[in-house]
């Protein structure tokens, strides 16, 4: 048997000598991190907690190259003295860098209050944001490249030209999400790849054309307004590499646009029947609460919703919903609520809590 091959006893958990990876599972409470030198493979770390103690282990660790953490409650996370080149974390208050850093992944809320520090103001610097209900943030990185952003709900691109004008890759997914100005998408004229998915709000003439964005090589959209799709596909017939997937059709769009479960069916992690199955639920429920009459009776309004819920614990039980989703059907929720004009506040929003098992 080869030495990396052995397993060796760590935090309560059997694990290969030849790792390359810990997750926050086999290092929950763990902090005697002197015993991970035994680990000499060791690339990448999931935590969860107070980080200190294991950033001062990995500035003496050159190997160690990702880095994930997780629910660490602390205010500044410095790596600068670390060879971390991918850093995953959710809010803080400050982020100090090191000069290696080749990716940087943000999450969580208030991001807009979050500091990042970097001498190199972006350059070479791959940055992704999962933005959820958050605005596009400032990060005063006017040299950043590589932009990633993820469950956008809306997006201003005149705001995203004025703070990150040198970039040259843009991957915008969106949770159905609204384009604010996408006409100022020209102003980045070094733009050599563009993705766009699950966006919405914009006309084929709102895009700008081939000779607005003159270095732009590569351009993806999947799930845009047909209209959009049609005009595009004709203005930039002659790029390097064009990909249109799906576009969606004006019925699409207003049958499906306000469900906030349309896009479960492209979820690799909901099966298919599940997701048909919150897309539908929705629709009726909404459908059989605008066809109460006022003034609303609790009992009949208690009794819908509670059938809504009850339908997330039939699928939860069949598949463990997920920390996202879970967050996805609250919302869901509320807009029910905000669909006939009740406050989130009400003792309506209370029985959520008190119906759902996930």
């Amino acid at each position: 048997m080869k030495k990396n091959d052995e397993n060796i006893i760590l935090n309560g958990h059997e694990v290969l000598k030849g790792t390359r990876r810990l997750d926050e599972e086999k290092l929950e409470g763990f902090n005697d991190w002197k015993k991970l030198d035994t680990l000499s493979c060791l690339q990448e770390i999931w935590y969860k907690g107070n980080p200190t103690q294991l950033i001062d282990y990995i500035e003496n660790r050159t190997l160690i190259e990702f880095l994930c953490l997780l629910n660490h409650k602390q205010k500044i996370i410095d790596i600068s003295k670390t060879n971390i080149k991918k850093l995953s974390i959710d809010t803080t208050s400050e982020v100090i860098l090191n000069e290696k850093i080749d990716t940087l992944i943000l999450f969580g809320k208030n991001l807009g209050q979050l500091t990042i520090t970097n001498s190199r103001q972006g350059e070479e610097l791959n940055l992704c944001i999962t933005l959820e209900k958050e605005k596009l943030p400032d990060y005063h990185l006017p040299l950043l490249e590589d932009l990633t952003l993820l469950y956008v709900q809306k997006l201003n691109i005149d705001d995203l030209a004025e703070w990150y004008p040198n970039l040259k890759n843009l991957f915008i997914s969106g949770k159905t999400g609204i384009f604010e100005n996408i006409q100022s998408l020209s102003k980045l004229k070094n733009l050599e790849k563009i993705y766009i998915e699950d966006m919405f709000g914009f006309s084929g003439e709102d895009f700008p054309t081939q000779e607005g964005l003159p270095n732009l090589q590569q351009l993806g959209v999947q799930r845009i307004p047909i209209q959009a799709a049609k005009i595009i596909e004709k203005s930039f017939k002659d790029i390097q590499k064009l990909e249109i997937i799906d576009p969606k059709s004006d019925k699409w769009l207003q049958t499906n646009l306000n469900n906030p479960f349309h896009h479960w069916s492209d979820s690799e992690y909901i099966p298919k029947k599940h997701a048909k199955e919150a897309f539908n639920a929705y629709k009726k429920t909404l459908a059989q609460l605008e066809k109460l009459n006022k003034p609303y009776k609790e009992k009949e309004i208690k009794k819908i919703l509670k059938q809504f819920v009850e339908i997330f614990n039939n699928i939860d039980k069949k598949n463990s919903v997920g920390t996202i989703e879970v967050e996805e059907i609250t919302d869901a929720y509320d807009s029910l609520l905000t669909a006939i004009n009740i406050k989130n506040s009400s003792p309506y929003s209370k029985w959520f809590d008190k119906w759902r098992s996930f």
